[in-house]
């Protein structure tokens, strides 16, 4: 399909420019007006409230979005291995990424 061809484009130029892919990402972040981090989430829902110039923090629902295993999305053999080799070149870029936000959060 178009969408699916126009996805693994996108995805291809993330694999083959993993510099510029980060300092895209980087340039993005920083245009943001709120950025939190859910292992500090009490600090993040304060930064949120200064941010928005709320006098109150908004109280955080703790809840577990994930589907139970017998609801989750059965993949094909092919389809797992593109999610394999897709997560084994993005993970990294994933990790280098939170670890900037995470220092500047800081």
């Amino acid at each position: 399909s178009t969408s699916r061809d126009s996805d693994d484009a996108r995805l291809k130029a993330l694999y083959l420019n993993r510099t510029e892919t980060l300092r895209r990402a980087v340039g993005n972040y920083h245009k943001l007006v709120f950025v939190g981090l859910l292992e500090d989430i009490d600090g993040s829902v304060k930064l949120l409230q200064r941010a928005l110039g709320w006098r109150q923090p908004p109280e955080v629902p703790h809840l577990n979005a994930g589907e139970p295993s017998s609801q989750r999305l059965k993949l094909q053999p092919k389809d797992r291995q593109r999610l394999r080799e897709a997560l084994r070149v993005l993970t990294p870029m994933d990790f280098w990424l939170h670890a900037y936000v995470t220092a500047d959060f800081r």
